[in-house]
């Protein structure tokens, strides 16, 4: 399945109207996506381990979509 590695603005519903659309199609990498623990609290992520993921993500997703805001 084709990897899609999302980007891009915080506001609006954007994300979720790509994840409804194209989350059969698409395994979507998105850097926002929340983990919860345990408890369903956001895990705190080190900086490093974000980015070091992030990195990743972006090298291997078939497709990186960019939504730029207006702002």
């Amino acid at each position: 399945m084709t990897k899609l590695y999302i980007a891009g603005g915080f506001h609006g519903k954007w994300r979720d109207l790509l994840r409804s659309e194209l989350s059969e199609k698409f395994i979507l990498l998105d850097p926002l996506e929340k983990e919860l623990d345990e408890n369903g609290k956001r895990k705190v992520i080190p900086f490093e381990e974000f980015t070091a993921w992030d990195l990743w993500a972006i090298r291997t997703a078939d497709v990186v979509f960019v939504y730029s805001e207006a702002t």
